[in-house]
């Protein structure tokens, strides 16, 4: 519950992005740096975008580090410290003397500890050793299932999200006067663009429609709203359940999107395909705390992780690649990925 209610920051960030894209894209000035670079607002725009993760890393270096991690390494007593650190940060009117745990018992002797290798080896090994449990029954099959949901899911809430911009920028741009789906808008927009080429040298337009701006507000809202909502089911209904759902709604949803032709229902289903597919995220990670135990607990999360970050690499790319020349069958890839992941869903406990 906490992970998911944890994950609001995720809608509230795509809320700023569209709200600081709205107010900084829509100046058109320009500055010359050194006759070397061409200052623009989208330039700026970047630099906002990259502070909140400049000033989290610059924080981090402030922040303790674990007692979990302390204790590891048989320092109990910058363990015990830590914890001390916490309860006059959480109690502001309480003293040292208050806090009732005096003494930690260390989960390995000093000495064993100071006796592991250290260095890259080392390292090495230590990920190796909690890699190969997770290769073993009774883990091997969650984790399989883990990897694959995350894949699936960030392929297609993050693959799909990259281009969110621009094909909504394509939909609000093209004063269909008919009702037209979202295939034939793109590539109505796509064969008009290429016929104006084959005459004239094309210049840069980085300018977008403010509607643009309204529907990734709009996504972040729908995905603030989702998982709170999430957070507050999880309460009353099984984590299985709701990721079932979650998926097999983005698939549904994925499927109408090539086949609708109302405007507003097409950019409704866009938003409902990628966002119970990338909601769903922070269920499958609560699952592999839940599903693993805790000496390889970490690493299952971290791997299911990467296998994420790979799947939204191949969907960005897979767009990129077959987007325009077969639209079609594009959106029914990614809606196939959403029901195949909930079909996977049901091998994993419900709880």
């Amino acid at each position: 519950m906490m992970i998911s209610f944890a994950s609001v920051a995720v809608g509230l960030s795509s809320i700023s992005v569209g709200t600081l894209g709205w107010i900084f894209l829509s100046f058109n000035w320009r500055l010359n740096l050194l006759d070397v670079v061409e200052f623009r607002p989208w330039r700026l725009l970047l630099i906002l975008y990259s502070l909140p993760g400049a000033i989290g890393a610059a924080w981090m270096v402030f922040l303790p580090e674990s007692p979990k991690f302390y204790l590891s390494q048989g320092r109990d007593d910058k363990a015990l410290a830590v914890l001390q650190r916490m309860f006059l940060e959480n109690h502001r009117k309480c003293t040292v003397e208050d806090f009732v745990v005096k003494r930690i018992t260390p989960e390995v002797d000093a000495e064993e500890a100071k006796a592991k290798p250290k260095g890259f080896l080392a390292v090495m090994g230590s990920m190796w050793q909690q890699t190969v449990p997770l290769l073993r029954r009774p883990n091997l099959l969650y984790f399989v299932v883990c990897c694959a949901l995350q894949f699936g899911m960030f392929f297609v809430s993050a693959g799909m999200g990259l281009w969110y911009p621009e094909i909504v920028n394509r939909i609000t741009s093209a004063n269909q006067s008919v009702p037209a789906t979202i295939c034939e808008v793109l590539q109505g927009v796509h064969s008009s663009d290429e016929d104006f080429v084959a005459y004239v040298e094309k210049e840069c337009d980085d300018r977008m429609t403010q509607d643009v701006f309204v529907y990734v507000i709009v996504l972040g809202s729908i995905y603030t709203f989702l998982y709170l909502a999430m957070s507050t089911l999880l309460q009353k209904i099984r984590r299985g359940h709701i990721l079932f759902f979650n998926l097999f709604t983005s698939g549904v949803c994925g499927v109408l999107l090539a086949y609708v032709n109302d405007p507003y229902f097409v950019l409704l289903c866009f938003c409902a395909f990628m966002v119970f597919a990338g909601s769903s995220i922070s269920l499958v990670n609560g699952a592999a705390v839940s599903l693993f135990p805790t000496h390889v607990r970490a690493m299952a999360v971290c791997l299911s992780l990467m296998m994420g970050r790979l799947g939204s690499v191949a969907g960005t790319n897979l767009i990129g690649l077959i987007m325009e020349d077969s639209c079609t069958l594009t959106f029914n890839v990614f809606a196939g990925c959403s029901l195949l992941g909930a079909m996977l869903t049901l091998v994993l406990p419900s709880r």
